[in-house]
C-alpha cells in the first residue's frame, strides 16, 4: 500500500510508512534506504530520525543512533511509543556492552594472575 502511494505521490510521509512498515517485518536495510527518501523530502519530521535512530540501533551503529536520536529530540520528537523503545533498545546495548566489558575485564585479570609471580 505505501509502495502503491510512494509511486503514485512521493512525500515524507509515504516514504516513513515505507520505513516502518520495513523495519517492522525485519527489513532493515529496506527500512533504511525508504526512511533515507523520507529524510531527503522532508529532514526535520522527528518521526524520521526516531526511526532511523531504531534501525542504526539494531544495526550496531551506535554513534549514529546516538545522532539521530538528538537530532529527532532537537526537532521535536513526543511520541511515547517510539522514545519508549528508543531507550529500551539503547538500555539494552548499554547492558550487553557491560556484560561483555565485565567477562573481558575478569578473563584479563585471570590471565595476569596466571602469570604474575607471588611474591612471600
Amino acid at each position: 500500500m505505501f509502495l502503491l502511494a510512494c509511486r503514485d505521490s512521493p512525500s515524507c510521509i509515504t516514504w516513513l510508512g515505507v520505513g516502518i512498515s520495513c523495519y517492522r517485518l525485519d527489513g532493515l536495510k529496506e527500512a533504511e534506504q525508504a526512511l533515507s527518501e523520507a529524510n531527503i523530502l522532508n529532514n526535520t519530521d522527528p518521526e524520521v530520525w526516531g526511526y532511523l535512530s531504531l534501525v542504526c540501533l539494531k544495526t550496531t551503529r551506535k554513534l549514529e543512533a546516538e545522532q539521530s536520536y538528538k537530532y529527532a529530540l532537537r526537532v521535536g520528537l513526543k511520541d511515547p511509543d517510539l522514545l519508549t523503545e528508543i531507550q529500551t533498545i539503547q538500555k539494552r546495548g548499554r547492558i550487553r556492552r557491560r556484560r561483555i566489558l565485565g567477562e573481558h575485564s575478569r578473563n584479563f585479570i585471570n590471565y595476569c594472575n596466571s602469570y604474575v609471580p607471588v611474591l612471600y
